[in-house]
């Protein structure tokens, strides 16, 4: 895991500076080339390429950043690259005072952003005051999906809950990419 990430006993809160700041001083540190975004900014962060070839993504919140590095501590312990054929990228350094984590590249088809998970407990027992909320979103992630993806889609989020205590609620293309789906940012309607 090279450098590896280190907790510096951060808060719930967000980090100092902003995000392109951040990313620009965490690749001056490395020696690497900071390249475009490799995808619109999201409520968690941003995520940029390198000219590592690989990417980095700066968070907003430490709370997410948390969850993100230790699903990505647990994958490295297990030594999971691959599962039920989707890439898995691979936590290669990171910085916990900047809020960045740097990842390896993958092809479709992969499975990648653990920003948005529960650890180690079932969503279903941790929203079961809020259950209709759920139904809601699992709805939701099923419309995103080509109807014979969605299995798998469920076998997956199954797999990583039961082996390694990461229940994934981030479900759609742009997670859990498809080879077939490379193309399609949402399921066709019928």
């Amino acid at each position: 895991m090279g450098n590896s990430v280190v907790d510096g006993g951060l808060g719930m809160g967000g980090f100092d500076g902003a995000t392109l700041e951040r990313a620009e001083r965490y690749c001056e540190h490395r020696g690497i080339e900071l390249r475009e975004h490799a995808a619109p900014a999201g409520q968690d962060g941003q995520v940029y390429q390198t000219g590592a070839r690989n990417y980095i993504k700066v968070f907003a919140r430490t709370a997410t950043y948390k969850k993100e590095c230790e699903a990505y501590r647990r994958l490295h312990a297990h030594r999971v690259f691959r599962v039920m054929g989707f890439n898995v990228p691979q936590l290669l350094y990171g910085s916990a005072p900047l809020g960045i984590i740097e990842i390896s590249r993958v092809e479709p088809p992969f499975v990648l952003d653990f920003g948005k998970i529960e650890l180690d407990q079932r969503p279903e027992d941790v929203w079961a005051d809020d259950l209709d909320r759920l139904r809601d979103a699992w709805a939701e992630w099923e419309k995103k999906f080509y109807p014979h993806q969605w299995p798998v889609v469920k076998q997956l989020y199954n797999h990583f809950g039961a082996r390694y205590g990461i229940w994934m609620l981030d479900l759609h293309p742009g997670n859990i990419r498809f080879v077939d789906s490379s193309i399609h940012s949402t399921r066709p309607e019928s």
